[in-house]
């Protein structure tokens, strides 16, 4: 259902830096919901888009919160808009984020005590929703969930070893180990908690609504899934194979994949343009998805093409160069919105689409 904001590999250093930059881009949703930005929304460096609403922090670590209020989602408790934090997540009505001090703080629906959090909880490192539950890891590495238990997502089980990553999907949980083992649990109706026997370490994962993902080291192609393929969700594109994958999200019913390059790949239902306006998108440096949206964090290559992520800005076909190829691309979508093509950003493509790919004619350099 959701997944929080992952980046590894040769990106991995890139969102500290690339905070105080550009608004995150954003495609699909409901109306008034995760794409619904704020004005002047800039300095992002870690997101989670939920069901129906978008949790981030700044450089600062300060909480932003936007889209759906239907629960008091978006109504962050007094006080807690001064303090720094480390991690957010955002489920289907309702947020948690964990401080700098380890705290857990929840808010919104609180009808199957998904916002009641435990007693001694202790000092936490990360924390993800579900539909209706949440999952915090502890700083020792050790597992703690609330909330709605009737499919077993908050059952975990014995033996799940010392957890670095949790996501949640509707009704299921999802967690990386520090051996790269992934364990899953909770509802199993499409699969979604039945972990493919012949998997080794993995290096990230991402929990739909009703399908999994991970990123497979080694694996070709690198991302795997199982579960739901109600909507080609797990239909990974053979574009994909022999592409170094970095970063990892899924959404209700599609797919998103980030590689090394900073291009985005998704696949699945684009019921909201969930896919379509983001698939080939370069560059990004984060993705996340959520329900009927995918948001991702990129840098401002417009005022500063030589940016981290910005070596190919202009690459519209991905071929390593700026050239013929992608002129045409360019020219095809004239006058439109394509969120792919709009080398500047302004919802557009037009004169300074077509300024900012000629001064990039070329073979791509590297940041």
């Amino acid at each position: 259902m959701l997944a929080c904001l992952l980046i590894i590999g040769p990106l991995s250093g890139l969102a500290t830096e690339l905070a105080a930059q550009v608004p995150p881009v954003c495609s699909g949703g409901v109306p008034g919901g995760q794409c619904a930005l704020p004005p002047d929304l800039e300095g992002l460096q870690q997101l989670d888009c939920g069901a129906t609403h978008v949790l981030a922090l700044d450089a600062a670590g300060r909480l932003q919160a936007w889209g759906s209020n239907q629960a008091g989602q978006l109504d962050v408790p007094p006080g807690l808009l001064e303090r720094s934090f480390i991690d957010v997540a955002a489920g289907s009505q309702h947020s948690a984020a964990v401080d700098a001090d380890g705290v857990v703080h929840c808010w919104g629906s609180n009808l199957y005590r998904q916002c009641t959090i435990p007693e001694g909880l202790g000092p936490c490192i990360a924390v993800c929703c579900g539909s209706r539950h949440t999952v915090a890891v502890r700083a020792d590495g050790s597992i703690a969930c609330w909330g709605d238990d009737s499919q077993g997502q908050c059952t975990v089980p014995a033996g799940v070893g010392t957890v670095l990553d949790v996501d949640a999907g509707l009704f299921h949980t999802v967690a990386r180990t520090s051996e790269g083992a992934v364990a899953c649990w909770g509802s199993d109706a499409f699969g979604q908690s039945t972990v493919p026997p012949e998997l080794g370490p993995v290096s990230a994962i991402a929990a739909g609504a009703r399908h999994t993902l991970v990123l497979a080291g080694g694996g070709d192609p690198a991302v795997v899934g199982w579960g739901s393929n109600t909507s080609a969700q797990l239909e990974i594109p053979s574009t994909l194979e022999g592409v170094v994958l970095v970063g990892v999200a899924a959404g209700s019913g599609h797919s998103v994949v980030l590689d090394e390059t900073g291009q985005v790949h998704a696949w699945g239902t684009d019921s909201a343009g969930q896919v379509s306006g983001v698939d080939g998108y370069a560059p990004a440096i984060a993705v996340s998805a959520g329900g009927a949206a995918t948001l991702l964090l990129v840098p401002d290559c417009t005022s500063d093409p030589g940016a981290p992520g910005c070596g190919c800005l202009g690459d519209l076909d991905a071929d390593g160069a700026v050239g013929g190829g992608d002129l045409t691309l360019l020219l095809a979508a004239w006058g439109r919105a394509e969120p792919g093509v709009d080398l500047d950003g302004d919802g557009f493509i037009g004169g300074a689409d077509l300024t900012l790919l000629l001064s990039r004619w070329g073979a791509c350099t590297t940041p």
